[in-house]
């Protein structure tokens, strides 16, 4: 019986060792970059907190959004420490592209985006809305409230007929305000962070 809970024991934590993701990557606090390793968990997770070590014999050092400017992995992602407008305090968003404008996604329970235009965060959202019909059941609407906020962002630069087309996903966002960029600045750098495909 003891050698069964042994290697019960040994199983239980091999799983739970398994379950990390360890990538070689950075963190940046108070203007210091520190090479390591980050732990690459689930984006609900890197949301809130970012798990370091500085190789495989150290130990894990466990950083939330007020004790790093920034942490990332050097194959591309980067998340920064950012307070949107309905947040009591920082949370991390990871950084989709950064140009004139800059888009930031984040999970908690649904995927959430965000655009920054002149040091200025507004959320991009599509909030469902439901409407009551007597005798039937009621209707969901989707509200795509950020249509107006792009529209309201991307004034005056050429890709307002993208805007109607954009859903709030990361390719067709990251390809609408990449396409922004190259008309107003396109002597500027853009760089896109995320690991999904370039315009």
């Amino acid at each position: 019986m003891k050698h069964l809970l042994t290697l019960l024991l040994c199983l239980a934590m091999s799983y739970c060792l398994a379950q990390n993701n360890w990538k070689p990557g950075f963190i940046v606090a108070a203007g210091d970059t520190t090479y390591g390793l980050v732990d690459e968990r689930d984006s609900k997770s890197l949301s809130l907190e970012c798990h370091f070590r500085t190789s495989d014999a150290a130990g894990i050092k466990v950083f939330g959004p007020a004790e790093l400017e920034a942490f990332g992995f050097t194959a591309g992602r980067l998340f920064v420490s950012r307070i949107p407008d309905e947040f009591q305090q920082p949370v991390f968003l990871e950084f989709l592209l950064k140009g004139r404008i800059s888009l930031y996604h984040m999970m908690d329970d649904a995927s959430r985006y965000f655009a920054e235009k002149e040091d200025r965060l507004y959320e991009l959202k599509n909030s469902i809305q439901s409407i009551r019909q007597t005798g039937h059941s009621d209707l969901l609407r989707e509200r795509m409230e950020f249509i107006g906020t792009l529209r309201y962002l991307l004034a005056n630069s050429g890709v307002e007929q993208e805007v109607s087309h954009t859903k709030l996903q990361v390719n067709s966002l990251v390809d609408l305000v990449y396409n922004y960029h190259m008309n107003v600045c396109p002597e500027e750098e853009c760089i896109i962070y995320t690991r999904q495909k370039k315009p």
